[in-house]
């Protein structure tokens, strides 16, 4: 009765009848690949169910569900350039596919497993930086230059190199005062997938444009004004706005994570 917008996080599992249960009344699906190819699902799984997945999505293209692919690149097990071809040719049969996001392997969950005196099966495997998947992103962008799919690395800003995230802005303004209380550093970021009748910027609307800029980039033109900020009347601090800024939430995480650990007195404010 709420009338919001539903999503699904899974891993294409189930049956017909909990599919036809849940589908109609889903908006959109995060669906976990585990690996493309079938023998290597089964070591990374321990199942054999990636036929399971593959009709989990041909019944998203029957009902005209988006999704969106979310694939972990663990090194020694989904990295190697036959892994990603085969995840592209899963994904290139899949019509309904919007976005495709890749993790980083991280260790965030390891201390859970010992918590539960489960033995941690990958203790030698090291955590990845975003610049070491850089060439699977790029080669999937190619991939799918024609149908325009975004293509990310999602980071954990704790773990990762996030000063080097690279997003898409449209513009900055240095000493905005309407954006929340005092001077403040405002950042429009490109993307949303709303058109609102009233939009004062229809040019932030498509997420693949705007000048690409670094996290460093940003906090160095944050850092030169800072005293403005930080002693403005009524606290300053930093402003998002777009577009929508969560559109880009791997690279608006970073950044805001940045600007708290280097300014730590930043009021920041997010426009949604």
């Amino acid at each position: 009765h709420l009338g919001l917008h539903t999503c699904v996080e899974t891993t294409g599992q189930g049956c017909t009848k909990a599919w036809n249960s849940v589908l109609p009344h889903t908006d959109l699906c995060l669906v976990c690949i585990k690996h493309a190819i079938p023998e290597k699902y089964e070591q990374i799984t321990r199942t054999k169910k990636l036929d399971r997945c593959l009709k989990f999505l041909k019944e998203l293209e029957k009902r005209n569900i988006p999704w969106w692919c979310r694939y972990v690149v663990l090194p020694g097990y989904t990295d190697s350039k036959e892994d990603i071809e085969a995840l592209i040719e899963l994904v290139k049969n899949s019509p309904t596919c919007e976005r495709i996001e890749f993790l980083p392997y991280h260790e965030l969950g390891k201390n859970k497993w010992e918590e539960l005196g489960i033995e941690y099966p990958l203790k030698n495997i090291k955590q990845l930086k975003k610049s070491e998947i850089k060439w699977i992103c790029d080669m999937v962008r190619e991939a799918f230059k024609d149908r325009n799919i975004p293509v990310t690395a999602i980071v954990d800003p704790t773990t990762m190199d996030y000063m080097e995230m690279k997003g898409n802005v449209h513009s900055t303004e240095s000493l905005a005062c309407l954006e929340g209380p005092g001077n403040r550093f405002l950042l429009f970021l490109n993307g949303c997938a709303a058109r609102c009748l009233y939009c004062s910027n229809p040019d932030t609307w498509d997420e693949t444009v705007g000048t690409p800029m670094t996290v460093a980039e940003l906090i160095k033109k944050i850092g030169n004004l800072k005293n403005y900020y930080i002693n403005s009347v009524g606290g300053g601090g930093v402003t998002v706005s777009g577009g929508e800024p969560l559109t880009q939430f791997a690279f608006l995480s970073c950044f805001l994570y940045a600007v708290k650990k280097v300014k730590p007195k930043m009021c920041i404010i997010i426009i949604i």
